[in-house]
């Protein structure tokens, strides 16, 4: 009895009415529609996944013309019609990919590594629609345009997964942003941090690099709007010197219902606006990127919606092409490369009155 007490204590954390703080930035997410745009854009990379797509309705058609087909020669009489085996492995990977897919997409908690099971059956699919398009195109053309064709093919479907391999040659941006704390504020300094996400400056092996050297102070964003709760973060807002968001956790999340809390809805406004009396001094991300020399451009998706309060002052310091994820999946990011941002107090406001409550 008193597992099957957590098991249905653990499915209400996971509904549209829940207040637990994970579940919150699924609220108005599209069965389907939201992780089918994750897995497009940052799962297989856009190039690769309208590949997958178009590979999947393909292999679809072929198995369902090919049924058709044989049905029509054969009748429906019992024994007649036989799949051969390569329609057996198409058959059973379109129904893996499916049966995950939907059963996935439709459920509330719609994390992209929920879909990581569908990965190598989307890679076969796609594998195999580009062999027939590539057969296709060897019988109808002459031999250059063929290898031109397969050459620049193979180079765009490499261009994502090589860029996503570089997040990862440099440091951590929770590492990073940590280092420049000590280097750059003054020790003693009081240091925000939100519950629920990590605190820095982390506690690093370089003497005297200690945590221990800021003041921190914890708001507890998370927690239903009250005259109680923002009482509470007056007084904590009016001692802090720097408002640190290690992650676009919990702005990504609150800023998708203003309905559920208004005030903090306003709070994270003011911060990105300057009107709490902080303004941005520092910013730390790892994004994708491709080197191409004399070349600095930063490219976000359509269809943006996660944390995107932060898009209107978003920097783009790497050279060669970025591709900005800070505002997929927050899954995607928040543990290997989330975007950090440092905000400073360079005057004090009436913040009350600032949030109007």
């Amino acid at each position: 009895a008193a597992v099957l007490d957590n098991w249905k204590q653990l499915k209400n954390l996971g509904t549209p009415e829940s207040t637990f703080p994970p579940a919150i930035q699924w609220i108005k997410t599209k069965a389907f529609l939201y992780p089918l745009k994750n897995l497009l854009f940052w799962g297989t990379g856009l190039p690769l996944g309208l590949i997958a797509v178009t590979g999947f309705l393909f292999s679809l058609l072929i198995l369902i013309k090919t049924a058709i087909g044989r049905l029509k020669i054969f009748g429906w009489k019992k024994g007649y019609f036989r799949m051969g085996q390569s329609e057996i492995s198409i058959m059973m990977l379109i129904i893996w990919i499916s049966s995950i897919f939907i059963y996935e997409g439709m459920q509330f908690a719609k994390n992209m590594r929920y879909f990581y099971p569908i990965y190598p059956a989307i890679a076969i699919i796609s594998a195999v629609f580009l062999n027939h398009v590539i057969m296709v195109i060897k019988k109808r053309w002459s031999l250059l345009p063929f290898r031109s064709i397969l050459a620049v093919t193979v180079l765009i479907v490499l261009v994502y997964p090589i860029s996503f391999m570089s997040i990862y040659s440099r440091p951590h941006t929770r590492v990073a942003a940590s280092y420049w704390v000590y280097e750059n504020l003054p020790f003693g300094s009081a240091i925000s941090g939100e519950h629920w996400d990590d605190y820095i400056p982390f506690s690093l092996p370089v003497n005297g690099y200690i945590r221990e050297k800021y003041k921190g102070i914890e708001f507890p964003l998370y927690d239903p709007d009250s005259r109680e709760k923002w009482i509470l973060m007056e007084d904590k807002l009016k001692e802090t010197d720097y408002i640190i968001l290690t992650s676009n956790r919990l702005y990504g999340a609150i800023m998708t219902v203003p309905e559920r809390f208004p005030i903090t809805y306003r709070y994270y406004q003011a911060v990105f606006d300057g009107s709490l009396g902080f303004e941005k001094i520092a910013e730390f991300t790892s994004r994708p990127n491709l080197k191409i020399p004399s070349i600095n451009l930063c490219l976000t998706p359509p269809f943006a919606r996660y944390g995107t309060i932060s898009m209107k002052n978003q920097e783009c310091p790497l050279g060669g092409i970025s591709f900005i994820d800070d505002y997929a999946d927050e899954s995607f990011t928040v543990y290997d490369h989330p975007k950090v941002l440092i905000f400073k107090k360079v005057k004090q406001v009436d913040y009350l009155e600032v949030l109007g409550t």
